[in-house]
């Protein structure tokens, strides 16, 4: 009677460990049970050569001012923000920064327009992938000008 007992407890405890309600089991309705959490695989963007080509292309193609040298006006640090696309193209271009002053705001505003125009125009890159599935991914890319 004992090991009957303990038998009846222990299909129980297993019928319960296996669906979310006991009485679900006992109906007949049991529903799959995930054991285990997977992570997905990701791989962020790469541009064509990897991060030292994107500071070449960005060397190569953005172009400080001259009016600005002149002034000798430091921007200070810059956050470039863009979405690279599922296919590799670049949209989307954003310039942060400090606050300029009045007397170079004409400039400031032409040199962040050539850079949107540049990043726009940057080779295509190799996408984002989850679990090798390209993704829209939102870059951030922070850098600094310093004039010498």
């Amino acid at each position: 009677m004992n090991h009957c007992l303990l038998l009846l407890t222990c299909c129980l405890i297993v019928l319960t460990a296996n669906a979310q309600n006991p009485i679900d089991v006992m109906r007949g309705r049991t529903t799959p049970r995930v054991d285990t959490l997977v992570d997905a695989r990701k791989e962020p963007p790469r541009f064509p050569g990897g991060h030292d080509a994107l500071m070449m292309y960005i060397a190569d193609h953005v172009r400080y001012p001259k009016s600005l040298r002149k002034k000798k006006y430091n921007v200070g640090p810059m956050t470039v923000k863009f979405l690279i696309q599922t296919d590799g193209r670049v949209r989307d271009v954003q310039v942060t920064s400090r606050p300029t002053s009045p007397d170079v705001a004409e400039e400031m505003s032409d040199y962040v327009t050539s850079i949107v125009k540049k990043l726009t125009k940057m080779p295509r890159w190799e996408p984002a992938r989850v679990n090798g599935t390209p993704i829209n991914y939102q870059y951030a890319l922070p850098f600094q000008v310093e004039i010498n």
